[in-house]
C-alpha cells in the first residue's frame, strides 16, 4: 500500500504508556475553538501548503497535521484577543505571525522527530512539539526544487532557531497532547485515514476498509478535514467526508498550557559548591 508520510509500525513501538488520556490535561487556552460551528471555525484555518515539492514528495504529513492544528489555534487566539501584548509582540517580531495568521514550520518538526522515507508516527511529532517548541515557516522553508534529502537535513536548524523554539515555549505556551478515542467529542483531532477513496455523488469521500496511510487534521466532528494534498472536488485544502468515513481507531487533541518556566542555570559559583560538596 501506498504510503503517503504515515508510519504505523513505528506509532505502535513508540506507544510506552507515558501518553495522556483525553480529559487528564486542564483546558486548552483555545478551548473556545471547538464549540464553533465548522463554517465560523474556517476562518481561523491556516492557507494550506501541499506536501510536496516539483521533485518530490516530502512525506510529513504526520508533522503538517499537528501544524496545521496549532496554526488554527493561534490563529483564534490571536483573532479574539486572547493573548498578551507581549505574546503578540513576540510573535510579530520573530515572523511567527504574517498577513496570513501563524505560520509554523512544518520542516523543523519534521527533523526532530527524525521523519524518514517511510514517514512517521503520529506521536513523535507531538512529542518534538513539547520538547522543541515552533520556528516560523520562513526560516526553514520547501523550496520547489527541493529532495527530500535537502528538506529533511538536520543541518538546517541552528543553534539560534533551537534557541527561538524554546522562546516559543515559554512565551507563546507549553504545548501538550492527549491521546482521544472518540470521534463524537467536539474538539479537533490529528488522526489517520486511508488517503483518498473515491467521492459520491455529493462530492463526499467515501468510506473504504483500506489501510491508514495518511495524518490528517480534523476540526472537528461535522466531517471535514484539513488537509495538504488539494481536495480534487472545489480545489482547496478542505475535504469532506461521509458519516460514516473511516478514521483510525485514535487520535490525538492538542492543549495549549501556561508559558514554560525557564530553567535556571546554575552560576559558575553554584557549579564550585556543587563540586566541593561532592569531597565533603
Amino acid at each position: 500500500m501506498k504510503t503517503f508520510g504515515l508510519d504505523l509500525t513505528k506509532e505502535e513501538l513508540e506507544q510506552d504508556g507515558t501518553e495522556y488520556l483525553a480529559g487528564s490535561l486542564p483546558p486548552c487556552k483555545a478551548a473556545g475553538l471547538d464549540s464553533l460551528p465548522f463554517n465560523e471555525l474556517k476562518k481561523y484555518l491556516p492557507r494550506g501548503e501541499i506536501q510536496h515539492s516539483d521533485v518530490e514528495d516530502m512525506m510529513d504529513c504526520a508533522s503538517r497535521d499537528k501544524i496545521n492544528y496549532l496554526e488554527t489555534k493561534y490563529n483564534y487566539l490571536f483573532q479574539n484577543g486572547l493573548l498578551s501584548p507581549k505574546q503578540i509582540s513576540f510573535a510579530i517580531n520573530h515572523g511567527y505571525y504574517t498577513e496570513r495568521g501563524f505560520e509554523f514550520s512544518d520542516a523543523f518538526i519534521a527533523i526532530k522527530s527524525n521523519t524518514t522515507r517511510q514517514g512517521n508516527s503520529l506521536k513523535a511529532p507531538l512529542q518534538a512539539i513539547h520538547e522543541n517548541g515552533l520556528v516560523p515557516k520562513q526560516l526553514l522553508p520547501l523550496e520547489a526544487d527541493m529532495s527530500w534529502e535537502e528538506y529533511h537535513n538536520p543541518e538546517r536548524i541552528t543553534d539560534a532557531m533551537e534557541e527561538l523554539g524554546q522562546q516559543w515555549l515559554e512565551v507563546m505556551g507549553e504545548i501538550f497532547y492527549e491521546k482521544e478515542y472518540d470521534y463524537t467529542k467536539e474538539v479537533g483531532i490529528v488522526t489517520a485515514v486511508f488517503a483518498w477513496p473515491s467521492v459520491n455523488n455529493e462530492g463526499k469521500y467515501i468510506r473504504v476498509e483500506g489501510g491508514y496511510n495518511h495524518a490528517v487534521y480534523r476540526p472537528k466532528p461535522q466531517h471535514f478535514i484539513f488537509d495538504n494534498y488539494i481536495d480534487e472536488v472545489d480545489g482547496d485544502f478542505i475535504k469532506e467526508t461521509v458519516s460514516d468515513f473511516n478514521f483510525h481507531p485514535y487520535g490525538y487533541t492538542i492543549v495549549i498550557g501556561d508559558p514554560k518556566p525557564r530553567q535556571k542555570v546554575a552560576w559558575p559559583i553554584d557549579l564550585f559548591k556543587r563540586f566541593i560538596n561532592i569531597f565533603q
